[in-house]
């Protein structure tokens, strides 16, 4: 089952965050029947997630301030405590992944499969490449102070951020392997 993206209106507030269903259209009992059938409600902390939050990396013109991300990164890590252990958990873990930008050293937001967590021994092995980005942990410190570093990181790395640079496989041939191949690619060009 999906979100809607249209809301029943708050009883005691009516956010501008959320698109609701006119309160004009309420009042017509045919109206207001069918918009029930459509099983609408009013959105909660996982909508709010959704349409709010992960809604400002959707833009091509993102201006968020650190301590706006400080407090949604708060908001969601918050209600993953509270979902973890269900599939929303991870269903959650999966919209945050594809959708959150995060903080490097440099100020710069990055998706967080982009990111690694800093190391002096991290950094030299990257010393010679370009266009490394840290995660700058500073900016969800309020983060570190309510759930503790190890609950912070644990979140980013099921983010997507990395605490190592990922090595590619690679298959070391024998000479007769490739002698192998290299016959067979011949045969192959001589019988074309």
């Amino acid at each position: 089952m999906t979100s809607p993206n249209i809301y029943l209106p708050l009883k005691d507030d009516n956010k501008s965050d959320y698109n609701f269903v006119a309160n004009e259209y309420l009042q017509n009992e045919m109206a207001k029947k069918f918009f029930m059938e459509l099983d609408l409600k009013e959105p909660d902390e996982y909508d709010y997630i959704r349409q709010v939050i992960l809604g400002k990396f959707e833009s091509d013109e993102i201006d968020i301030e650190n301590d706006e991300l400080s407090s949604d990164f708060m908001v969601i890590l918050r209600y993953y405590q509270k979902v973890k252990e269900k599939y929303q958990g991870q269903k959650l873990i999966q919209e945050v992944k594809e959708k959150i930008l995060l903080v490097d050293k440099d100020g710069i937001l990055c998706r967080s499969h982009e990111l690694y967590f800093h190391s002096h021994n991290l950094e030299l092995y990257l010393s010679g490449v370009n266009d490394i980005h840290y995660i700058d942990l500073d900016i969800y410190k309020d983060a570190t102070k309510e759930f503790g570093i190890e609950t912070v990181r644990m979140f980013l790395l099921m983010l997507g951020v990395k605490l190592y640079p990922k090595i590619e496989s690679f298959m070391r041939w024998d000479k007769s392997y490739l002698s192998e191949r290299l016959k067979k690619s011949n045969f192959n060009n001589k019988h074309i």
